[in-house]
């Protein structure tokens, strides 16, 4: 979905306003500090002019902003041994993790 239409699905935080989806843009350029001080990046993909997100992307970014998800391996960092790559699969799989974070957000009444 569209950075606006993303900005709208989030929660109401200042006052009666829902975030800017300049503000989406933003942290997908920019990034964002997280607890631990390190910088996280919103997931983001152009289509065409426009930049798109989703809801799940969003779940990933805010558990990271929080340390409740660990983050992606960089493209500079050791290449994983094959026990990394067997215990990923089992028990750290993206679409599990995505499952993990939007029942967070189901939680905290920001996802139905």
């Amino acid at each position: 979905m569209s950075f606006a239409k993303a900005a709208r699905k989030l929660p109401k935080v200042r006052g009666d306003k829902t975030p800017a989806p300049s503000t989406l843009y933003r942290w997908a350029k920019k990034g964002r500090r997280s607890e631990s001080g390190q910088i996280v990046h919103l997931e983001y993909l152009r289509v065409g002019g426009t930049n798109c997100t989703s809801m799940e992307a969003l779940a990933r970014f805010f558990a990271r902003l929080r340390d409740d998800d660990p983050p992606a391996r960089s493209c500079t960092s050791a290449r994983p041994s094959p026990m990394d790559k067997t215990d990923a699969a089992k028990h750290n799989s993206p679409q599990k993790r995505a499952n993990e974070a939007t029942e967070i957000l189901r939680r905290r009444g920001i996802v139905k």
